[in-house]
């Protein structure tokens, strides 16, 4: 057993900054509903609790030439719409490691 790290960009906010609406019959918890939503969980540190880490929808590094044509922007922002809807909170595009 050891700590291991990976990182990346994600759409979305701490989860202290947002409410989770989970539904009553769910019975698996918060880590695998947000998986079934299609979100990644960030931890700032080894075995951080739920509220310590941050949530959200994984952004794709792209080359910076690439970013003429708009499409990395349209899918930030279509992330960011259905991160809002979905928790109700503002979300910012976050760069972060994750550690497990």
């Amino acid at each position: 057993m050891g700590i291991c790290t990976d990182g990346g960009m994600i759409v979305g906010a701490k989860v202290v900054d947002a409410t989770l609406n989970i539904p009553q019959d769910y019975e698996w918890g918060e880590w695998e509903w947000c998986e079934d939503q299609g979100l990644e969980i960030m931890s700032p540190w080894y075995d951080a609790s739920f509220e310590e880490c941050t949530v959200g929808y994984s952004v794709k590094d792209v080359a910076v030439f690439d970013l003429e044509d708009g499409k990395w922007f349209r899918e930030i922002d279509e992330k960011a719409q259905k991160f809002h809807k979905l928790f109700g909170a503002n979300p910012m595009l976050i760069g972060m490691q994750n550690v497990y």
